[in-house]
């Protein structure tokens, strides 16, 4: 893979894990990225044969079990926290 792109995959990774817990937007991880939409969209697609939004959504579940199992909170306060927001 070639440089740019790993670094344009990168900072869309940091950006995800920054905005876990708020709004998502594709648009914004692109800009963030430096590349286009289209451009961020066909990474994911290549590097996790999936879209952003998918991707998104299961490190959200990621992190959800990650909290029923590390903290006292409920799934109901865990839901609240992650999902305050409408999917990407």
């Amino acid at each position: 893979m070639e440089a740019d792109k790993l670094t344009a995959l990168a900072a869309a990774l940091e950006y995800v894990e920054q905005n876990l817990t708020s709004e998502f937007s594709q648009e914004k991880c692109a800009r963030y990225a430096c590349c286009s939409l289209s451009g961020l969209q066909k990474l994911f697609r290549s590097v996790f044969r999936r879209s952003v939004g998918d991707y998104v959504a299961r490190r959200r579940l990621t992190a959800a079990a990650r909290e029923l199992q590390q903290t006292d909170r409920t799934a109901l306060d865990i839901a609240c926290l992650l999902y305050t927001s409408p999917s990407p």
